[in-house]
């Protein structure tokens, strides 16, 4: 049971952060492809690749649409393939998986939709519909 030290294999600051004892590593805002590399003292070497993606977003933020209209919803960076749902359905609207939206009948309130990604863990974002 050697040492080891972890280190990122191309300096960046861009890259993100490792701890050099423990390992952990701590992606940075820049999304890309890293290697992160183990040696131990004898000089055997391990190489990870970690591929950081752009945060998760959804587009539009917030609409106002009459009833029984569409709205088309757009996943933007995070990691697909996406899954679009009506977390709070209170137009009866309906979506479909491409984020096709279509409004309910019931006026004067807001749905939200939430769209998640395939990361592990995943990552959630909503936005809101004002059904008029």
């Amino acid at each position: 049971k050697g040492q080891v030290r972890f280190t990122l294999m191309h300096e960046s600051t861009t890259a993100g952060s490792i701890d050099p004892s423990t390992g952990t590593y701590t992606a940075g805002k820049t999304p890309g492809t890293y290697s992160v590399g183990v040696s131990d003292k004898t000089g055997r070497v391990a190489v990870a690749t970690i591929t950081v993606y752009p945060q998760l977003d959804i587009t539009p933020k917030e609409q106002s649409v009459a009833q029984g209209m569409t709205l088309k919803f757009s996943a933007i960076g995070g990691v697909p393939p996406f899954r679009f749902m009506i977390s709070d359905n209170k137009s009866g609207g309906v979506i479909d998986q491409n984020g096709l939206y279509t409004a309910g009948n019931i006026g004067s309130m807001t749905d939200t939709i939430k769209v998640t990604d395939s990361a592990v863990p995943s990552n959630s974002v909503e936005a809101t519909v004002n059904v008029q």
